[in-house]
């Protein structure tokens, strides 16, 4: 009896290792696909006529938007490269998580900046688009 469960719990750590390998895969693809879409939507920033101070207030939040996805895009290739790699090629049992857990937080922060400039970018290309004349 003992000897099954312990079986069934030997089985059950490889399930939820192996799951694990494949949630944290997943969660960086999420991150990565966002990252890039919100990077590229600043491509698309078209301030017409927009000149002086006006066209510096939309470039700032532009600058620093694509500096924030760049800067998640970064830590998300160093989550793939001391993560994900070493995860599926490399098993290094004295491999540690903290880090790789740093990387994730750290590209979801820069995320949020990105798509928190991207929204303020809008907000401006509106207001100059509304009172231009």
């Amino acid at each position: 009896m003992a000897d099954s469960q312990n079986r069934d719990t030997q089985s059950e750590a490889k399930w939820d290792a192996l799951l694990g390998k494949y949630v944290s895969v997943w969660i960086w693809s999420i991150l990565i696909g966002v990252t890039i879409s919100v990077a590229i939507s600043f491509v698309g920033v078209r301030s017409g006529a927009v000149r002086g101070l006006f066209g510096a207030a939309l470039a700032i939040p532009i600058i620093l938007g694509v500096a924030a996805a760049y800067g998640g895009l970064i830590h998300l290739l160093d989550y793939l490269r001391g993560h994900i790699i070493p995860t599926f090629l490399v098993h290094d049992p004295e491999r540690t998580d903290e880090q790789a857990a740093v990387h994730l937080y750290l590209a979801l922060r820069y995320l949020v900046y990105a798509i928190t400039l991207r929204l303020l970018t809008a907000a401006i290309e509106v207001a100059l688009n509304a009172f231009a004349f």
